[in-house]
Parts: structure tokens; C-alpha cells; sequence
């Protein structure tokens, strides 16, 4: 952004002696000063951020003049969440946010860049703290019964491929999107766009004929189309869903790889989505909403795109298994044709 602004704002005159060296000057020197403090608070808080573990607690101590402290036991986190961005996969470093059963919608704990054998490592801390906890039972009399070590089992519930990748960027609405952001740009760098000229050229292409100017017309909408089939491949490129040891791992992303994990208790309804574009076909959207914080009574549900695109007869199949609760394909009761003149 500070290069932008020195760009669109005439950069930076040289000339002492130029009547604007001073009023173009003195905001970019206000602006350098605010971006060398950002910097140096960035630096602050990334050398005073330390966690490690200790009494089957996660613990974060923060802060260079105000020390914050927080401890979060084991048993309380419900899910790693990894995000590796284009610049953590050059450092080979991933980003972690560990959410647990009473946060809010934000992360209980975000470690912004760590490797991966520590994230690893504070996944492994966690299985082994729980382990512990649910290993050891005492009965009335006073015995210790050591339960069986459960294994770990893996089972991929949906994966997208190429085809199911185009197929959901043309049917998205992302084509709008792309077309709002060229709008967007466009109404910035009007200023600078040579309307005469181009509204000669535009009357003599509509002179020579209508099919040129239609033809030029759908190369723009092709053009658009494959920007959006491009953003829908980097975003959900290996799409995968997987059921692991009572929760389900989402993991996507071509540039920015990201995993999100779902514990199955805290999921609270399913919603299935069918817009114009693929009802015809037969193709639908499945989000869950999950609890996201708030007490048992008045938890804060978050939506989240499990099935980004799949089937409509293939949706209680997949989720058989997993969430047996919930009847995906229920006999649904009509309003009576009489009434549809009053609706309208």
C-alpha cells in the first residue's frame, strides 16, 4: 500500500525548488515514519512471542511492557488448523490456529509462522496429553484399569478432481466476481483511459459489422471465465475430506495449502445449497455449521464448505457413516397450489 500511494500520488519530487516538493513530501515522510513503526512493533512482538509445554498445557507468554499469559490445557483444544501461504512454503514454515471447545470465532492461539516438525510436534503433545487423561480409570475400589490404545483410522470421504474443479468455477458465480473486480480497477484508472479515441475505434469496428464487436464481446467474457477457472484451481486444487479418529480434515489449496479440521460433536446442522446454475444437473453445495464458542445453550455456528461441489445422490451416501444423526433425504411436504397466487 505505501507503494501505491507514492505512485497514484505523483511520487516523490526531488526538486527543493518545486512548489509541490514540500506538500508531496511531507505526507511520505509521515507515511515512512508510520511504516518503520508497524515494522518495529512487528518485530517486537515476533521476539517476545514465546509458547512451550508444561503440565499437559499449552502456554504463550507475550508482550514487551504488558506481559500477557495464557494457558490452555490439552483436553480443551479441539483442532489444529495449518495455512501455509506462498511465503511460508519458501521458508518451509506453516501457520497454526488452535481453536478449543469455549473460544470465540477466532483462534484461541494463532502461531503465525513455525515449521512443521513443531507443529507436528504440538499435535503430538496434544494426542499424548489426552492419552493420558483417558488411559488411566479409577473405579470405586480404587484400581487402575489401563485401557486399550486405540488405533488411528483413516478414511477419505470426498476428493475433487480436475473436472469437478471446472465444473464448480463455472457454475460458482465466480465469473461475477472476477467481472466486479475488473470494475473496480476500472473506475480507478478511469482518469487515465482515452474515451475519444476509443470511441472512434469502437464506431468504426461497429461500421465494418456486429459480428466483430460480438465476437470481441464473447472473447471478453471467455477471458473472464478462465480468470475465475484459474482462482477456483488455486484455491481448491486436491480438495480432500477425511475422516480421522472422530473428526474431518479438510485440505485444499494450490499456492496456499490449507488444512481445517472439524471435530464431529461440535457440528450442529447441514445445509445443502443448490443455485440455478447446478440444479439442472443435479450438483449441490454441502456446508456444516459448526460450533464455533458460547456455553452448550447459545453456541456461535460457523459455516463451513465441506462438499464444495458433489453429487445430489451422492450426499447421504458419503455422510452415512460419519453423521448417521442426520437424515439427508427426507419426504418433504408442498404448500398447496391454492396458495401460490397469495405468495406471489
Amino acid at each position: 500500500p505505501f507503494v501505491i500511494i507514492i505512485i497514484t500520488s505523483g511520487g516523490i519530487v526531488i526538486n527543493p525548488n518545486d512548489p509541490d516538493f514540500w506538500p508531496s513530501l511531507i505526507p511520505k515522510l509521515f507515511l515512512g515514519v508510520a511504516l518503520i513503526f508497524v515494522l518495529y512493533i512487528g518485530i517486537v512482538k515476533w521476539r517476545t512471542y514465546m509458547y512451550w509445554f508444561e503440565d499437559d498445557e499449552l502456554r504463550v507468554e507475550y508482550g514487551l511492557f504488558v506481559k500477557k499469559k495464557r494457558y490452555v490445557p490439552f483436553e480443551r483444544i479441539q483442532s489444529l488448523n495449518y495455512k501455509e501461504g506462498i511465503f511460508h512454503r519458501m521458508f518451509k514454515l506453516v501457520a497454526v490456529d488452535i481453536e478449543t471447545a469455549g473460544n470465540s470465532t477466532e483462534a484461541e492461539i494463532s502461531l503465525t509462522a513455525i515449521t512443521r516438525e513443531q507443529a507436528n510436534r504440538i499435535e503430538r503433545e496434544m494426542k499424548e496429553a489426552k492419552k493420558r487423561l483417558q488411559a488411566v480409570i479409577v473405579d470405586e475400589q480404587g484400581m487402575e484399569i489401563v485401557a486399550e490404545e486405540t488405533v488411528v483410522r483413516e478414511h477419505v470421504i470426498h476428493a475433487m478432481d480436475k473436472k469437478d474443479l471446472i465444473l464448480l468455477a463455472s457454475t460458482s458465480g465466480g465469473v461475477g466476481v472476477v467481472l466486479a473486480g475488473i470494475l473496480a480497477i476500472f473506475s480507478q484508472v478511469s482518469a487515465y483511459i482515452p474515451y475519444e479515441k476509443i470511441y472512434k475505434e469502437i464506431s468504426s469496428v461497429v461500421s465494418i459489422g456486429f459480428a466483430l464487436l460480438a465476437s470481441v464481446i464473447a472473447a471478453a467474457f471467455i477471458i473472464t471465465w478462465l480468470i475465475s477457472v484459474l482462482m477456483t484451481f488455486v484455491n481448491y486444487y486436491n480438495f480432500k475430506v477425511v475422516e480421522q479418529d472422530g473428526k474431518m480434515i479438510i485440505t485444499r489449496g494450490l499456492l496456499e495449502k490449507k488444512r481445517t479440521t472439524i471435530p464431529l460433536s461440535r457440528i450442529q446442522g447441514i445445509r445443502i445449497v443448490e443455485n440455478p446454475l447446478r440444479q439442472p444437473f443435479g450438483y449441490a453445495t454441502v456446508l456444516v455449521e459448526s460450533a464455533s464458542g458460547g456455553d452448550d445453550d447459545n453456541k456461535i455456528a460457523s459455516k463451513m464448505n465441506l462438499f464444495p461441489l458433489i453429487k445430489r445422490n451422492e450426499i447421504a451416501g458419503k455422510l452415512a457413516h460419519v453423521l448417521q444423526q442426520y437424515t439427508i433425504d427426507t419426504p418433504m411436504t408442498s404448500s398447496p397450489k391454492r396458495a401460490i397466487p397469495f405468495f406471489y
